[in-house]
């Protein structure tokens, strides 16, 4: 038996906040259940679709790239493309280079995720490129510590 509960804010938007009962714990739900992993979904972030080749597998495709950076509540369900204006960013120009912010996306040909930092240039996203940080930990995953 699954109790649906409801909220404000992401949790219900995104219509994912559920207490399951089991035996050794009965269904309950307090204020701090919701901030706990598997209860708390946000949606203040935005997507940028664009087509990048992996470092991994070496194909070229189109990839779904998602950041936090200004986003609010119900940004998730706004896609843009390199070059477009973003609602989320005004006018905005910085660069995201993995210490102030940056996206995440994963390669649709082998699955292995990246960070992603980029150009943004009066509200509108120039350019993407890996970061250096994420290439290497990618590099650690993919061949021990001792590639560090």
């Amino acid at each position: 038996m699954v109790k649906e509960r409801t909220l404000r804010g992401c949790a219900k938007q995104s219509g994912m906040l559920r207490e399951t009962p089991t035996r050794q714990q009965p269904a309950r739900f307090d204020i701090l259940s919701m901030f706990r992993k598997e209860f708390y979904m946000c949606s203040m972030y935005w997507n940028l679709n664009t087509k990048l080749k992996c470092p991994n597998c070496g194909k070229s495709s189109l990839w779904n790239l998602q950041t936090h950076f200004l986003g609010d509540y119900g940004s998730c369900l706004n896609e843009y493309k390199l070059k477009e204006k973003v609602n989320e960013l005004s006018n905005t120009s910085v660069t995201l280079d993995g210490k102030n912010d940056n996206f995440i996306g994963d390669c649709p040909n082998c699955d292995k995720f990246f960070d992603l930092g980029a150009e943004i240039v009066d509200g509108k996203v120039e350019k993407v490129f890996f970061t250096k940080c994420g290439l290497k930990v990618f590099k650690i995953a993919q061949n021990g510590l001792n590639s560090w």
